[in-house]
């Protein structure tokens, strides 16, 4: 358990960085990273897999997230 906690722990700053590139917004980004991370947490493949394959995990992820994000907030300005 404390090893799964520290590997998330590794992935929040990448996460989070991919999150506000792509959505240019502190606030959303953050929650977002979040969301991404509870992804994560819940994919035993994360924990198993090597490190580079880890990043490119957590890079779909968070801009899987993004995308749901960006299209959930311009729907909730526009509506």
């Amino acid at each position: 358990m404390d090893q799964r906690l520290r590997m998330l722990r590794d992935s929040e700053h990448l996460c989070y960085r991919v999150c506000h590139y792509l959505l240019q917004n502190e606030k959303l980004a953050l929650e977002t990273a979040k969301l991404a991370l509870l992804e994560l947490a819940r994919n035993p493949d994360f924990y198993a897999c090597p490190q580079e394959q880890k990043q490119d995990i957590i890079r779909r992820v968070a801009a899987r997230k993004c995308l749901m994000a960006y299209y959930s907030h311009k729907d909730q300005r526009s509506g």
